[in-house]
């Protein structure tokens, strides 16, 4: 994500046309920006009752960032065994080059221009790959994967797990609220994750797919942009806007911030 997107997602999440707006749909009696990068909440409601946490989308395409981290800090969130873990480093890429020529040597195929300029490994080269996607769809059943994606960094505090998403469309003008709590709910069930089923991402990104209507979710892929010494072969998620039937529980059209 570019410095001008960020900004504007943070003046997203400062409007106060937005908090007003959500005073009125929620019933709330105050809005306030979160501001922390340690965290999924952006805006945090409150009612006279009781506290409602949200997260803010400020999108200009049919999908968007949702979580980028190291392989190391997705492998401690997830508990993920080190045969995961390996095959998963050798996907996603290392700056180091002598330990991508370590794992060049390991295999009796020639690597592509594109794997050997990024110094990653595609799926179709590592025999373990059905592995990782078992692993992934564990994952996914038991709720673990989506939850640190889209509701909450620290699995272990649950007083500020997100309860809605809010998904503003800057060019569309338009604003969605969806439930978190049942879209995770959904996903566990009928969610699976799988190849992309697109020839040039085939080996490269991973699609979460509904089931039910074959339509993408969510996707993996590393991140492929950026300081190639920072988090170039970072984990990168995105989410689409394609909600399961249910999940959204409000949209208006006509507005701006």
């Amino acid at each position: 994500m570019g410095a001008k997107e960020k900004y504007e997602g943070h003046a997203a999440e400062q409007s106060q046309k937005l908090h007003d707006w959500l005073k009125v749909r929620f019933n709330l009696n105050d809005v306030k920006s979160d501001g922390s990068n340690r965290t999924k909440v952006d805006l945090i409601g409150q009612t006279s009752k009781s506290t409602l946490f949200y997260s803010c989308k400020n999108v200009s395409g049919c999908n968007t960032q949702i979580h980028l981290t190291s392989l190391e800090a997705l492998q401690k969130a997830l508990d993920m065994p080190s045969n995961i873990y390996e095959t998963f480093r050798r996907w996603f890429g290392s700056h180091n080059e002598i330990l991508f020529e370590t794992w060049k040597s390991e295999l009796s195929v020639q690597l592509s221009n594109t794997e050997q300029r990024r110094h990653r490994i595609h799926s179709n080269n590592l025999t373990n790959w059905n592995s990782v996607l078992d692993w992934l769809n564990q994952n996914t059943s038991n709720k673990k994967l989506i939850k640190l994606l889209i509701q909450n960094l620290n699995p272990n505090e649950h007083l500020k797990n997100v309860n809605y998403m809010i998904w503003i469309h800057k060019l569309q003008h338009t604003i969605k609220i969806i439930d978190v709590e049942k879209l995770i709910d959904y996903i566990s069930v009928n969610c699976i994750w799988m190849n992309s089923v697109v020839e040039r991402g085939k080996y490269t990104t991973l699609w979460l797919v509904d089931t039910n209507t074959g339509q993408r979710i969510m996707h993996l892929q590393m991140k492929g942009s950026g300081n190639k010494l920072g988090d170039y072969h970072g984990a990168m998620f995105h989410i689409h806007d394609n909600w399961p039937p249910g999940v959204l529980i409000e949209e208006e059209s006509n507005f701006y911030i």
